[in-house]
């Protein structure tokens, strides 16, 4: 129990070392120390952004046919050891096709951690405990970003020290590696009592779980939950926001360091925000906790948007934008951030429960690509309306399509998930009642020995039916 709850944090914070590292800053410091000199051009910039979101839509795909082959444990030690040889390739000043691949190669593996943990954790522990170890990850991911955030403002200045912004994600990987081995594969906790068939699947899922087609009539709702955890995640404008935070704060502060500054103070924000939310999960439901985050970020969209038209005099511009953004990232953590890695754990039925987090966690790589690449080549402003459009699409579709599992059961919750008419019936073998009067007379007509020998064989069958550990209360 207690190793799964580590997994949450070690995956957070190697999927966030390795999200926050390729920021502007990064990148020009790379391209400036490279042997291979090149020209730094907005595409290239966009490119190398994006690398490690690429890499988690690949990551994603392969998930399921990975998890099928050598079972959940083994696939998270395969992706931590390779976490680490990604991110130890990055350090030397390479060419930057060859930084693209290995980050893309990066976001493959970590992709991985933060999709499997959730999906384990999501059955064997109870609704409570699923809700704050899903808040571990969030903070994790946010704790990550402030520490390489604070790496960039330390080496910023001096290009040659590049290779020390990747000593944190390797440091991550590492511990992933040794945590993954001191796991020990544990039985999902059973909500409600099952015959022992039943058991049996669930535990051997572990292993290599039984799987069906998502694209079945009967999981077509899970598929739909699916892209839109992934679209109310991803949709949300916050990823480029920090990712590009070194460029939105150039001018914030009167500092060399300025948009260092600024991504510091957001990636702060987040991490406060995300522990503001530790409390609010046990008190509030699922559902609403992501509405109110939604309501708000659409809110701050809409302030942003007339604070960039108004075009207000620059320091009061820039005080409007960074406030706003503050409660943007507040609403984010109180939405998506906080209950994407829940929900998922949550939500979806059991035999489809490792695809359907690959497809949401996919669907969220596939909006960030979009986002993150468009950031660079329109305006501010621009940006601010093309998210705010996404979002209104998400938050309707939430309201509409997203079911609510606080407090319930797995099985509670897949019985919503999945139509009535595809609900299994348990199917119970009634013995035809035993005409007592009869036998008596018919023992009657018996001989003393055949008496006595029946009842030798009905004390011996009684003994082995309370011997036998095979039997069951509903067998009996």
């Amino acid at each position: 129990m207690k190793a799964i709850a580590y997994a949450y944090i070690i995956g957070g914070l190697n999927r966030g070392a390795v999200l926050c590292h390729l920021t502007t800053v990064i990148i020009m410091m790379h391209t400036i120390e490279s042997k291979y000199k090149y020209t730094l051009t907005t595409d290239i910039i966009s490119l190398l952004s994006i690398a490690a979101f690429i890499g988690s839509i690949v990551g994603t795909l392969l998930q399921s046919r990975l998890v099928k082959k050598f079972g959940r444990y083994n696939t998270l030690r395969i992706v931590a050891v390779l976490s680490f040889v990604m991110n130890a390739l990055c350090m030397p000043h390479i060419h930057w096709g060859y930084l693209f691949v290995f980050k893309f190669m990066a976001g493959l593996t970590t992709v991985m951690q933060v999709t499997i943990v959730p999906a384990i954790g999501g059955e064997v522990l109870d609704s409570k405990v699923r809700g704050v170890v899903g808040s571990f990850l969030n903070i994790s991911l946010q704790l990550a970003m402030i520490i390489c955030n604070i790496i960039q403002f330390i080496i910023c200045l001096h290009p040659n020290l590049y290779p020390v912004s990747l000593v944190f994600p390797c440091t991550m990987s590492v511990l992933m590696i040794i945590l993954t081995f001191m796991m020990k594969e544990e039985k999902p906790k059973a909500d409600i009592e099952m015959q022992n068939t039943q058991t049996l699947d669930i535990v051997n899922s572990q292993q290599i779980p039984a799987t069906e087609s998502i694209f079945e009539k009967k999981y077509i709702k899970s598929f739909v939950v699916a892209i839109t955890m992934g679209m109310a995640v991803g949709a949300a404008g916050i990823t480029p926001v920090l990712q590009y935070s070194t460029i939105i704060f150039k001018t914030t502060f009167k500092s060399k360091k300025s948009g260092t500054i600024g991504g510091i103070i957001t990636s702060s924000e987040s991490l406060v925000s995300a522990l503001i939310m530790m409390p609010l999960i046990k008190r509030f439901k699922r559902k609403t906790l992501f509405i109110t985050g939604l309501t708000l970020m659409l809110l701050c969209y809409i302030a942003l948007i007339i604070v960039l038209y108004l075009d207000l005099e620059k320091t009061t511009s820039n005080n409007s934008v960074l406030c706003i953004t503050a409660a943007m990232i507040f609403g984010y953590n109180i939405s998506g951030a906080s209950l994407f890695y829940i929900i998922i754990g949550e939500v979806f039925p059991q035999k489809i429960k490792t695809i359907a987090s690959a497809i949401a966690m996919a669907t969220v790589s596939v909006c960030v690509i979009i986002q993150t690449y468009v950031f660079p080549h329109l305006k501010q402003q621009e940006n601010y309306i093309f998210y705010l459009v996404w979002m209104i699409i998400v938050y309707f579709l939430v309201i509409f399509v997203i079911p609510e599992t606080s407090n319930k059961t797995l099985e509670e919750i897949e019985m919503e998930m999945i139509p009535q008419k595809y609900h299994a019936v348990k199917e119970v073998k009634i013995e035809p009642a035993i005409d007592t009067a009869n036998d008596n007379e018919h023992n009657n007509e018996n001989s003393e020995p055949e008496i006595q020998e029946r009842q030798d064989k009905a004390n011996i069958s009684d003994r082995e039916l309370v011997v036998s550990p095979s039997v069951t209360n509903f067998d009996q």
